[in-house]
């Protein structure tokens, strides 16, 4: 028997899933290391909520199941889940496959049988290749603006220039809420709750402002290169319908909140053990799961080098994207 990740009693894929978990048409994804109890993925040619190919390379798809005690199932495994950590190379081994520039990744709920109703679950590209060389200036610029003088960085609690105006993370972390909350709030908030103000006024907002809007910019762009129409319609309708402020660029429909995380750099032996313990809850080895989210297919909107695996979890490591 081939080595599965994880190492939790689990068992190879196999050759197919079962029935009501196929996809007509579609090429199945093989990975003798992959585990059984993850997704079994397809690639299929075309997609009818693909109306242009011209930034759509690969079109994957998978079965959801979401029948409430397969959901509890899934739940329990995905506790048990923690990041796969390591070289990228390795990452094949561990039955993980890589999301290449232009996949796009679609899930189907169990027993439906009209591809128009798959909801968009992750997408993935090189933005050195797909976004205008102003666009990524802007987010290096504004990247560095935060981070402040090399000279003055240091691997402690306020070891930015962001941190050493007197910033307040979220839940104790250096994770910082800059614009508003796209979650169900607990209690009433405004843009300023979790973004308090000290010193240099307006060198800071100037900083929160730069970073908003390069980081909206960029969101924007991908959206419009992937999404599908009825996608993009239904959040105009939502920002609309809800009067939700255009942050950051006169077009952002869809971006209300921005978060900016802070980690340094740890080794890897240090993060196997402990994770990027400066962002506190969300720097979990385990990973965090997002409860306040609508209620959806499970969904993974990465346009970093960031590796996940995919579930209802949020994962903090570097690497390629992976699921």
């Amino acid at each position: 028997m081939a080595l599965v990740y994880p190492n939790s009693k689990g068992v190879p894929m196999g050759s197919r899933p079962k029935k009501d978990f196929m996809i007509s048409g579609g090429k199945l994804l093989r990975n003798a290391n992959r585990d059984d109890r993850f997704p079994y993925i397809y690639q299929v040619k075309a997609h009818p909520l693909i109306t242009s190919y011209e930034y759509v390379k690969i079109i994957l798809i998978y079965v959801h199941d979401t029948d409430p005690e397969a959901q509890k199932v899934m739940l329990a495994f995905e506790d048990s889940l923690e990041i796969p950590l390591g070289p990228d190379a390795h990452m094949p081994q561990l039955g993980l496959f890589e999301l290449t520039d232009g996949t796009i990744l679609f899930g189907r709920p169990r027993g439906m049988r009209t591809a128009e109703k798959d909801e968009v679950i992750c997408w993935t590209f090189d933005g050195h290749r797909l976004l205008h060389k102003n666009v990524i200036d802007a987010m290096m610029k504004a990247r560095d603006d935060m981070l402040g003088d090399k000279e003055e960085m240091n691997l402690g609690p306020k070891g930015t220039y962001f941190q050493r105006l007197g910033q307040v993370g979220v839940k104790d972390s250096s994770c910082y809420s800059l614009t508003l909350t796209h979650q169900h709030p607990r209690s009433l908030v405004g843009p300023t709750a979790g973004g308090k103000r000290y010193g240099d006024q307006m060198s800071e907002n100037e900083r929160i402002k730069g970073l908003s809007q390069a980081a909206a910019r960029i969101g924007m762009d991908s959206l419009k290169m992937f999404a599908p129409e009825k996608f993009l319609k239904t959040l105009k309708e939502n920002c609309e319908l809800n009067n939700l402020p255009c942050i950051g660029v006169e077009d952002n429909y869809a971006y209300p909140a921005f978060q900016f995380n802070l980690a340094p750099a740890v080794s890897w032996s240090q993060c196997e053990k402990d994770g990027l313990t400066s962002m506190g809850f969300f720097g979990q080895v385990k990973g965090h799961r997002d409860t306040l989210d609508s209620l959806r297919l499970p969904s993974k909107h990465k346009l970093g080098d960031t590796r996940a695996i995919h579930s209802r979890k949020t994962y903090a490591s570097k690497g390629t994207c992976s699921l």
